[in-house]
């Protein structure tokens, strides 16, 4: 049975360094999949081009080994953004939605699990605001 388990990082200040454990069901088996998320950014921010968020560590203590590293990017309201005298190639009539990002997906990871504890560390790399977010790490846990 595949269930999706959530843990949520509070980033209380810009370029913390902060330890954290994720702990998992102690039926979970193995870590089959993972995805991360952190939007720090609002609409009221004037830089629009800085998508650095922070980067992330997660390692099993009995291996003693990072098993996922991660360099956390955001995408941000670029929505109807363009260059002066650049037309958009639009396949829509009147040029008025635009739309940047990608998908969000999860990442396949094979990790089996003797503990139900996962230790991560995590830097935030962000140093041209002051603004409070949070870290969510979703997994998927074959149990």
């Amino acid at each position: 049975m595949i269930k999706q388990w959530v843990h949520i990082e509070e980033i209380e200040r810009n370029g913390i360094k902060q330890q954290f454990q994720i702990k998992l069901p102690y039926n979970a088996k193995r870590i089959v999949a993972i995805k991360i998320t952190a939007n720090p950014f609002d609409r009221t921010w004037e830089n629009k081009f800085e998508s650095e968020v922070g980067w992330l560590w997660l390692r099993l203590p009995e291996r003693r080994d990072i098993f996922y590293s991660h360099k956390i990017n955001t995408y941000k309201d670029n929505y109807d953004l363009s260059l002066p005298r650049i037309n958009e190639v639009n396949p829509f009539d009147d040029g008025l939605f635009t739309q940047h990002g990608k998908k969000e997906t999860f990442q396949t990871v094979d990790a089996c699990l003797n503990t139900n504890i996962i230790e991560g560390y995590y830097i935030d790399r962000i140093y041209s605001q002051k603004s409070k977010y949070q870290l969510r790490i979703y997994l998927k846990l074959e149990l």
